[in-house]
């Protein structure tokens, strides 16, 4: 909604259950992402918009982009974008494999394991440069994972 008069500028339907209500939606200046849990289980929703605002009579935001990102195939429980819209970080209801991906491209940048026991993520947030991911979970940990250096499947947490 526009806060000036309560217009609305945009609307998203979820045909998966959100019962957890999850979206993320970038802080950075130079783009504008929404994430938020996508039309199949497993799947996130990315749109990116303009973010002069756009749009007819500059009413409604102008979408960029709007992509699929095929994260997990159990439901996605925690999801979290980069400041500046560039990744976004998964986990499904499961709880032992974390994913980022480039929001620009849908390609799958790291995978890490943070366990091997089922455990719900409560937080994934990303540190400002975009080198470390932080995860906590309900077995009371936090797991901080490199984002440095090559793509890859190894488990670098810190």
């Amino acid at each position: 909604y526009r806060q000036s008069d309560l217009t609305l500028v945009d609307h998203i339907d979820f045909a998966e259950p959100n019962p957890k209500g999850l979206c993320c939606l970038s802080s950075g200046t130079e783009s504008i992402v929404l994430a938020c849990p996508g039309s199949q289980k497993g799947h996130v929703l990315v749109i990116t918009y303009d973010p002069s605002g756009g749009g007819p009579a500059g009413i409604k935001p102008s979408r960029l982009q709007t992509t699929i990102v095929v994260a997990h195939e159990s439901p996605v429980s925690a999801m979290s974008l980069r400041y500046d819209g560039s990744m976004l970080a998964t986990a499904s209801d499961k709880g032992t494999i974390i994913r980022v991906y480039s929001v620009e491209t849908t390609t799958q940048l790291f995978e890490f394991r943070r366990g091997i026991d089922k455990a719900e993520i409560y937080s994934m947030t990303f540190h400002i440069t975009g080198k470390w991911l932080a995860v906590s979970s309900n077995h009371g940990t936090i797991h901080v994972y490199s984002l440095q250096g090559t793509a890859g499947s190894e488990d670098r947490s810190a």
